[in-house]
This record gives structure tokens, C-alpha cells and sequence, in this order.
């Protein structure tokens, strides 16, 4: 493709840093984990950061450190990665799925209070397309009604939300594979600013053992994140300034382009309330123009996807937990999944780039 979904941001300063702990022999996990984690935290804003080996097993690995398993109901999105749900079933908890917002794809606030019940014990909201969650909101409700939270920010580093960068309060789980705004690949990461479920989260990750590596207080397994992809993530993690602002200034140049189109929704932004990482760029279209608008664009050369094409509760991994799992009324996700197409505005994408995406989507929307 002539402009790709996705395109990681890599340079001489990331080769160094791989060829320069390759070259030290330690790869496993190590002194430049432990950076990372110090950076990462730090750019942040929280207490702590624990480095894993994906995003998904970030996810459960906070879920399980948060005490929650087997009994418990977790309220989620029925629209987003499967990762999220999967990994509340690993745990052994009940996924239950409220609608979304229909600008901002985000779980709605009133939608979660009308699905919860007395074995509800957490909600974990996404920050969908990177675009943060009303967490003031969220965050209320689970006061009320004595829940844990756990963000799923994995599209979501660099997005502020009333000032401060999401994962600065609360426990939220990252994500660094290959589509990412930063990555190495593959690897995840936890911030807290509880320091029970940061110790809990460590010990989890090298099989239940905490300083001494044989002394196994608990049953854990292997979520350890090597030296190599840290090295990586250390240098990604310097250039997510400019990631970031190359995602924000590429969507509101092709918000600019786009605006009197009026076959399609634009994404919401308002940098009053909230900064995106804008790691999707997502419209809505007429559903039944999607697929031809869809291969219309491939063959411009760009690249657009359908994030993501059924909601969770309809997939086919799904079927055995449905005697268990119960869902509000998704009439807003369930539209969505007919009409959304993400656009690629990473920073590989030039301001030509953009007008001859806008002219092309023009032409498909005749």
C-alpha cells in the first residue's frame, strides 16, 4: 500500500540501543527493564510502571492483582480488541457488556449503571482509538458502588484527559505491538499507584517469586518483558512527543479536509476536555457504501480497516459463555460495527498524503 494503516516510527537511535544490549549478552529481563519501567512512570505521571510481555497479559495479570476472578462480574465494551474480554474470562470473572457513546465509541456512563448488579465487582472501560474515556464519570460510578477500575488504555499512551496523561491515576494496562504509537513489537506494560497491586503484578510476572527468584510465594508464570524490546521501548518512549503530536496534527488536517463531506461522521475532538493519541483516525459511513468505499481506497493505495467488524459478544469464542454472560442494550455499538472505517494518520503520513486521501474518499462517496 501506498499509505498503510499503520507505520512504526524507527530510526538509527533504536538500532544502537538493540545492537548495544545485544552485544552485552544479558537479554532477559534486566537493567534496561528496569529503566524503562523508571521512564515510563515517570513520563507518565504515576508510581509505578511494571514492564510485561504483551498488552493482553498486562490486562490479566492487573485483573488478577486487583482480586479479581472466579464469581466476579466485569462490566466492559462490547467494542474493542477481543484481548479485553479474553482476559477477564481468563481470570475466571463474567464478562458483562453496556452500549457505547455513538460519537466517541467509549463505554457510556448511563449504559454501565443500568447492567450492574451485586456480583459486579470491577468495570474496564477502553480508551478506544486512543480517545480517553469520561473517567470522572466512570470513576463516580465505581465509587458508589464499592468497584475496582482498570483501564484498558492500549491505544491509548499519550492521551490526556483533563490535563493529565491517562495511566497517571488509577491502574491502566499499555500496549507495545506493532501497530502501536510506540512499540518493539510486542510488550505491555501496567502502571498503578497502588504499590500492593504493583508488587503483586511483579511477583505474578516471574512466577509468583518477589526478591529472591526461588523463593515461590505464589503460582504465577513467565510475563516477563527481555532486555532487547526494552532498549527499544526506552528510545520509542523519547520520541512519543512527536508521535503524538504528528497523530493530532494529521487528524485535525484531515478533519480540515473533510468537513463538508456530508456522507460521513468525523471523530470527535474537543482539546478542552481531552487529547486523543489519535491511534485511529475513525469515521462513520453509510453502511451499505463501506465495502465499496473500503476497495475504492485500496485501489488508490491507501490502506483503511474496519476496527472492528463484530462486536465481542457475537463472536464465535463467545458461544460457550453465554449462559453466563449477559448484555444491556447495545443499539449504538451494534450500529457502529456497520458504519466505522479508520484512515491512517501516523507520522509515515505526509500533508499530500492526506489531501489525496480526502479527494479519493470524495470520489468513493460520489
Amino acid at each position: 500500500m501506498k499509505i498503510p494503516i499503520s507505520c512504526p516510527v524507527f530510526g538509527e537511535e533504536e538500532e544502537a540501543a538493540l545492537l548495544r544490549t545485544f552485544r552485552t549478552g544479558h537479554w532477559a529481563a534486566g537493567i534496561e527493564v528496569s529503566r524503562l519501567e523508571e521512564e515510563l512512570a515517570a513520563s507518565i505521571g504515576a508510581k509505578h510502571a511494571i514492564a510485561v510481555a504483551n498488552g493482553s497479559l498486562a490486562l490479566e495479570a492487573a485483573l488478577l492483582a486487583l482480586g479479581i476472578g472466579r464469581g466476579c462480574e466485569v462490566v466492559t465494551t462490547p467494542l474493542s480488541f477481543f484481548a479485553t474480554t479474553e482476559a477477564i474470562i481468563r481470570v475466571g470473572a463474567t464478562p458483562v457488556f453496556a452500549d457505547v457513546d455513538p460519537d466517541t465509541y467509549n463505554l457510556a456512563p448511563t449504559s454501565v449503571e443500568e447492567v450492574l448488579t451485586s456480583r459486579t465487582a470491577a468495570l474496564l472501560p477502553v480508551h478506544l482509538f486512543g480517545r480517553p474515556c469520561p473517567m470522572d464519570e466512570l470513576d463516580a460510578i465505581a465509587a458508589r458502588n464499592g468497584l475496582v477500575v482498570l483501564q484498558d488504555a492500549c491505544q491509548a499512551i499519550g492521551a490526556r484527559y483533563q490535563g493529565r496523561y491517562i495511566g497517571a491515576n488509577g491502574t491502566s494496562c499499555f500496549s507495545f505491538y506493532g501497530s502501536k504509537n510506540v512499540t518493539c513489537g510486542e510488550g505491555g506494560a501496567v502502571l498503578t499507584n497502588d504499590e500492593a497491586v504493583a508488587d503483586r503484578i511483579r511477583s505474578l510476572r516471574s512466577h509468583g517469586a518477589s526478591k529472591d527468584a526461588y523463593l515461590h510465594e505464589s503460582v504465577g508464570t513467565n510475563l516477563r518483558m527481555t532486555d532487547l524490546q526494552a532498549a527499544i521501548l526506552r528510545v520509542q518512549l523519547q520520541r512519543l512527543p512527536s508521535i503524538t503530536g504528528s497523530r493530532q496534527d494529521n487528524s485535525r488536517t484531515l478533519s480540515n479536509h473533510l468537513c463538508n463531506e456530508r456522507n460521513i461522521r468525523l471523530p470527535i475532538a474537543d482539546d478542552r476536555i481531552f487529547l486523543s493519541s489519535w491511534h485511529q483516525y475513525t469515521i462513520r459511513v453509510p453502511r451499505h457504501r463501506r465495502s465499496a468505499i473500503i476497495e475504492e481506497m485500496r485501489r488508490g493505495g491507501i490502506e483503511s480497516r474496519v476496527y472492528y467488524p463484530k462486536l465481542i459478544p457475537t463472536l464465535p469464542a463467545m458461544a460457550s459463555m453465554s449462559p453466563l454472560q449477559r448484555t444491556g442494550c447495545l443499539n449504538h455499538a451494534e450500529r457502529a460495527v456497520t458504519e466505522v472505517l479508520s484512515l491512517p494518520v501516523h507520522p509515515r503520513v505526509s500533508r499530500n498524503d492526506i489531501e489525496y486521501m480526502a479527494g479519493r474518499l470524495s470520489k468513493a462517496l460520489l
